[in-house]
């Protein structure tokens, strides 16, 4: 609809591979664990296109890591909806049928096939992995001192002579754009990386309530959003998935829900102890 304003922005962008990023592209995991959760609750089909739709968003990224916990954390979701019981099978053979339509697709095949490709390459056993350089740049070189690791060195502006230090490591094409990472790039790290730059108290923080919002006792057509942050806590150690840009607006709408819906709960439950 907006074409040709550019909205994605691709990476590693070659005749093999075309990995894409987009401002705001939490609200694919969250409409993902959204629409499962309605389709659980509410039993109504109208939700597994969605689901599917949001999927094929979360591999298409090219994260192993996103692949493997959006599967675990649907797991998780199931069983926080039925329990341990017979009910769970259907819906768990209706996530193996969805999975199986979704890799079908051609072009899904040759990203989980990129993913795999690049097992073999980017080990931490390889001693010249950029992360492992990257941890030994920063836990040897880069802070002044213990404050400067407690709270961090600051995010680097790129036009400020920090900045300027910080991004002069990377490679850039022949227009200035940067086309790979560096030992500073400390966004390689997730949340790990942004204690160093943002500082530890900042990160842990953001750790406590996204662990808050998991285990705030919500009815269970609200369990979608708990499970979406322990999703963004899984993929988030070595990506900046929970704070990719756009990502705050969907942290305060999701924030906002469970805490309205935790309170909806604390009403109920008053109620049906004073009538029962």
């Amino acid at each position: 609809m907006v074409y040709p304003r550019e909205i994605f922005v691709f990476l590693n962008s070659n005749e093999d591979e075309h990995r894409f990023r987009l401002v705001g592209q939490a609200v694919a995991s969250l409409g993902y664990f959204f629409s499962i959760n309605k389709y659980l609750v509410d039993k109504n089909k109208k939700y597994i296109p969605l689901i599917i739709l949001c999927f094929i968003v979360i591999v298409m990224l090219g994260f192993r890591t996103m692949l493997i916990a959006s599967i675990f954390v649907t797991f998780i979701l199931v069983v926080r909806i039925y329990g341990f019981s017979r009910k769970i099978i259907v819906p768990f053979l209706a996530m193996i049928l969805i999975l199986v339509v979704v890799v079908q697709i051609p072009f899904i095949q040759d990203v989980i096939a990129r993913m795999f490709e690049r097992q073999q390459t980017d080990s931490f056993e390889d001693s010249d992995y950029i992360r492992i350089l990257q941890l030994d740049y920063y836990m040897n070189n880069h802070f002044k001192n213990i404050w400067e690791f407690i709270f961090g060195s600051g995010i680097p502006y790129p036009s400020s002579d920090y900045g300027y230090y910080m991004y002069s490591f990377h490679q850039r094409d022949q227009y200035g754009y940067i086309t790979g990472t560096s030992i500073t790039g400390w966004f390689d790290w997730g949340l790990i990386g942004l204690s160093w730059v943002a500082g530890i108290p900042t990160v842990l923080a953001m750790i406590a309530y996204a662990i808050r919002a998991y285990f705030l006792k919500v009815f269970s057509q609200y369990y979608y959003i708990g499970c979406w942050f322990l999703y963004l806590l899984l993929v988030s150690p070595l990506t900046i998935e929970f704070f990719r840009e756009g990502a705050f607006v969907f942290h305060g709408i999701a924030l906002y829900i469970v805490e309205k819906a935790h309170l909806e709960y604390k009403r109920d439950s008053i109620l049906s102890r004073k009538n029962g």
